[in-house]
């Protein structure tokens, strides 16, 4: 079994393939080494891929939207609580969100969700999904979850 990094309160051993890949036909072994990298102060904790503007982006597993936003350095944002409530998922710098998307809505894995771009903080010549994934506990808010490396989660495709 493939162990995989958490900061903060335990090491975790996922289930290797429980998730796609958010962005179809993009996957880069390089992707692994950008979660442990740090941006400032602090670890990136998350994964960038690179596509092209207007990639599908796609929910990595089944669940429910939890949140959408436009504001801060994520830009267009969504985060996503998976069907067991064990992680959340979170998706950002996107260009826009697909259909009629709404908070509390149910997705499927594979389901589309919006498409890649450079909202937020991201630099506007390197159109990129921001993928993230925290390891929740029962009350956590997204951002209190412990941040895990997704890179080892993703099913062959």
């Amino acid at each position: 079994m493939l162990a995989f990094v958490v900061f903060g309160r335990r090491d975790v051993s996922p289930r290797s393939g429980a998730l796609l890949f958010p962005v179809a036909g993009t996957r880069d072994p390089t992707l692994a080494r950008s979660f442990a990298e740090m941006r400032g102060d602090r670890p990136h904790a998350a994964i960038d891929i690179t596509a092209d503007r207007g990639t599908a982006v796609r929910a990595a597993t089944s669940g429910r939207i939890e949140r959408m936003t436009s504001e801060g350095d994520g830009g267009i944002a969504l985060e996503q609580i998976s069907d067991d409530g064990a992680y959340c998922l979170y998706y950002a710098h996107l260009d826009g969100y697909a259909g009629s998307l709404a908070e509390g809505d149910a997705l499927d894995a594979g389901a589309i969700l919006g498409f890649v771009g450079t909202s937020g903080n991201a630099p506007p010549s390197a159109p990129h999904l921001h993928f993230a994934v925290r390891e929740l506990e029962a009350g956590d808010d997204c951002w209190e979850g412990s941040p895990v490396d997704p890179f080892p989660l993703f099913a062959e495709q």
